[in-house]
C-alpha cells in the first residue's frame, strides 16, 4: 500500500508546497521546489495498485524518493489538504490526469580536503670519501701483491700482516680477507707437510711451523685448531706403529721415545703424553729384566741391561726401579770381586771391580776395594 503522504506527493499538485529534507555527508539543507502549477481540475480518488503508479514509483530508486515532512506538523496545511479532499469527494472525476512531478535537484556538496604534508625520508648525504676510497684500493692492491710475493709476514715493511693491519683502521671487512687469505696459506702448506710426514721441529720446514705462523697472528682461528690436531694424531699414529716393532729407542730419530718428545713439543695437554713415556718405560724394565736373567750386565753393546737401565733414566731420571735394577748389577760386581780377592785371585778380583767402576764411577764400596787390591800388589 502507497502512503497517504506519498499518494499526495504525486497526485495532488495543487496542494501547499511541500518542504523537501535531503541530507548529505557534511550539512543538512532545506530546498523548497518551485512552485508547481495547478490546474482547475478536480482531484480525483486514485486506486493505490494501479499500473502506472507502480511503473512511476519502480523508476525512483530509494535514494532518490524524496523525504516528505510529516502533514501533522503544519496545520493550516493540513486543514487546506481535508478541505480540499472532502470537496472533491462530492463529485465524481471524468479523467484522472497525471501531472508529472518536479524532483528537487540534488544538492552538490564539496567534501573539505585535509592537507598533509608526505613524510618523506631523505638520505644522509655524506661528503665525498674518495680520499678514504683511495687508500683502501692502494692498500688492498699492495697486499695482494704481497700475498702473490708470499711477503706474508717477513720481510718487516713489506709484509701482507702489516698491510692487514693498517687496513683495518679504515675498513676493517676489507682488511679481514686480507687476513684471511694469509691463514689460509699457512694451513694448505701445512697439509702439504702432513701429507710428507714432516711434522715438528724435527724437520725443517714442518707442519707445526705453519700452525705457529697462524696463531702468531690470529690464536683463536678455527684453522690453527684444525692443523694442530692433524699434527698429533698423526704423531699418534707414528708413536703406535714404532711401538709394535719394538722402536722404543732405536733407531735414532726414528723411534717411539722421539715421536713421544715430538707430542711432548705440540701437545695441548702434556700430562696425557706423560702417558705414553709411562708406556715405553715398561716395555724397557721388561727388557731389561730379561737381559739380568741371561746374564747381560754389560755385554753385549747392543743388548745389555745396564744400557736399558740408563736408557730408561735418561728418559725418566727418577724412575726407582731403574736405579734399583743399577744398583744391584754394580753389588753383584762388589760381591764377585770380593770372592776373587780371598782366593788371591787378585787380578780376577781387580777386573770384577772395573767393571763396576764402569758403572758407577763414584761408587764408595768399589774404590776402597780398588785401593786395597792395588797394595796388595805392590812389592
Amino acid at each position: 500500500m502507497v502512503s497517504f503522504a506519498t499518494w499526495a506527493y504525486f497526485y495532488l499538485p495543487w496542494a501547499t508546497k511541500t518542504t523537501v529534507v535531503k541530507t548529505s555527508p557534511i550539512n543538512s539543507t532545506v530546498e523548497t521546489p518551485p512552485p508547481v502549477a495547478t490546474h482547475n481540475t478536480p482531484p480525483v480518488e486514485i486506486d493505490p495498485n494501479d499500473d502506472r503508479i507502480k511503473a512511476k514509483q519502480q523508476l525512483l530508486s530509494p535514494a532518490e524518493q524524496p523525504v516528505v515532512a510529516p502533514l501533522v506538523s503544519n496545520p493550516t496545511r493540513s486543514a487546506t489538504l481535508e478541505t480540499k479532499v472532502e470537496s472533491s469527494s462530492e463529485s465524481a472525476p471524468k479523467e484522472a490526469t497525471i501531472l508529472p512531478s518536479t524532483p528537487a535537484e540534488p544538492v552538490e556538496t564539496v567534501a573539505t580536503l585535509e592537507k598533509t604534508i608526505p613524510s618523506v625520508e631523505f638520505p644522509v648525504i655524506s661528503e665525498p670519501a674518495t680520499v678514504k676510497s683511495t687508500q683502501i684500493t692502494k692498500l688492498l692492491a699492495q697486499a695482494q701483491s704481497q700475498l702473490k710475493l708470499t711477503r706474508l709476514t717477513s720481510p718487516q715493511g713489506d709484509n701482507a700482516y702489516e698491510t692487514y693491519q693498517t687496513l683495518r683502521k679504515i675498513a676493517p671487512p676489507e682488511a679481514n680477507s686480507v687476513l684471511d687469505n694469509i691463514i689460509a696459506w699457512y694451513y694448505e702448506q701445512g697439509q702439504k707437510y702432513l701429507q710428507r710426514g714432516r711434522l715438528t721441529g724435527t724437520q725443517e720446514n714442518n707442519a707445526y711451523q705453519m700452525y705457529q705462523k697462524i696463531t702468531a697472528i690470529a690464536p683463536k682461528h678455527p684453522s690453527a685448531a684444525q692443523l694442530l690436531q692433524g699434527i698429533i694424531e698423526q704423531l699418534q699414529q707414528q708413536f703406535d706403529k714404532q711401538f709394535q716393532r719394538r722402536q722404543f729407542l732405536t733407531p735414532v730419530g726414528h723411534n717411539a721415545y722421539t715421536t713421544y718428545q715430538e707430542l711432548l713439543e705440540v701437545a695441548v695437554h702434556p700430562q696425557d703424553t706423560q702417558l705414553l713415556r709411562n708406556k715405553i718405560v715398561k716395555q724397557l724394565l721388561l727388557e731389561a729384566e730379561r737381559q739380568i736373567t741371561e746374564k747381560k750386565y754389560i755385554t753385549p753393546k747392543q743388548d745389555n741391561a745396564v744400557d736399558t737401565y740408563q736408557k730408561i733414566l735418561a728418559i725418566a731420571p727418577k724412575q726407582v726401579e731403574a736405579q734399583q735394577g743399577i744398583q744391584k748389577i754394580v753389588q753383584e760386581y762388589y760381591q764377585k770381586a770380593l770372592q776373587e780377592q780371598r782366593e788371591e785371585h787378585y787380578r780376577s778380583s781387580l777386573i770384577w771391580v772395573n767393571r763396576g767402576l764402569k758403572i758407577t764411577p763414584a761408587d764408595p764400596q768399589l774404590n776402597k776395594l780398588k785401593q786395597e787390591l792395588e797394595d796388595n800388589r805392590s812389592p
